[in-house]
């Protein structure tokens, strides 16, 4: 491609530089042998690719649609056809703990699709993962989610937010769902399912001793929670109460007034009591 031909630059960083001719072709070259490639911008493609995976077949548990039109869906993925309720959730969050997961060792490349170098909202090449479908609405669930990422944790934040629907396509540099939203989806799916976060973190040992108090002995020695239920109200409380000093303390800067964590605090026993009030009774 003769660069002449070039009038927009979208992303220049250490791996590459994307751009756009005077044609409104879109283009990518690689640091490593500066030679410029085919590409297209996922948000283009969007209803292709969904196309193209529902020839493969449909979810039995039909995915939530999303308010960004009829492209903001979760294509089908032929190895993740789960549903809402125990049984059909996605088996990597039934184990408790990440010890026994077997780490997928194959190298991750750039998504080529027809030819092309495929670029998320910021131009930057997506990454091929075989744990992800092809697009993720904007309404995906934290149970279907977190079972993605358990399936490869490698993946990032990033990786989800390159396969979902931006607001201006294709030159805009925020998806419709900020990453936070998405991450707080998975947390509370956590939660709710009596699983702990793959990850380490600040009060990670506290909500893992928590969780095991609720936890019958055969769960634990299995390293899977398949036989168990969901936590009540007043169980999730009691985990959210172990963790939560220590959420505090990571505050920093943050971290709010004293009247401000008094009121917090006091909002907090209230729920508790009323958690637990609901789970006496039943």
């Amino acid at each position: 491609m003769d660069q002449a031909n070039l009038h927009l630059y979208t992303s220049a960083g250490p791996k590459g530089q994307s751009a756009i001719d005077t044609q409104g072709k879109a283009w990518w070259r690689a640091t490593e042998n500066n030679l410029w490639q085919p590409a297209v911008f996922h948000s283009s493609i969007r209803q292709a690719l969904i196309a193209e995976a529902a020839q493969s077949g449909s979810y039995t548990f039909p995915r939530n649609q999303g308010s960004w039109g009829g492209d903001d869906v979760t294509s089908y993925h032929p190895g993740q056809n789960w549903g809402l309720e125990r049984e059909h959730r996605p088996p990597k969050t039934f184990q408790f703990l990440r010890t026994e997961h077997t780490e997928p060792t194959y190298q991750v490349t750039h998504w080529v699709w027809h030819g092309t170098v495929v670029l998320d909202y910021q131009g930057h090449p997506i990454l091929d993962y075989a744990a992800l479908p092809a697009t993720i609405g904007s309404e995906e669930i934290g149970c279907f989610l977190e079972g993605m990422w358990r399936e490869d944790p490698r993946i990032t934040w990033a990786d989800f937010s390159a396969r979902m629907p931006v607001s201006h396509p294709p030159l805009h540099y925020h998806t419709v769902v900020d990453y936070r939203t998405y991450s707080m989806r998975r947390s509370r799916f956590r939660l709710q399912a009596a699983c702990i976060s793959w990850i380490e973190r600040e009060g990670s040992n506290e909500v893992r001793a928590q969780i095991e108090k609720f936890l019958p002995s055969e769960c634990l020695q299995n390293n899977s929670t398949r036989g168990f239920r969901d936590l009540t109200k007043y169980e999730m409380k009691k985990v959210q109460e172990a963790s939560r000093g220590k959420f505090l303390e990571k505050a920093g800067d943050r971290a709010l007034s004293e009247t401000k964590r008094k009121e917090a605090d006091q909002a907090f026993a209230k729920s508790m009591e009323k958690a637990k009030q609901e789970h006496v009774s039943k």
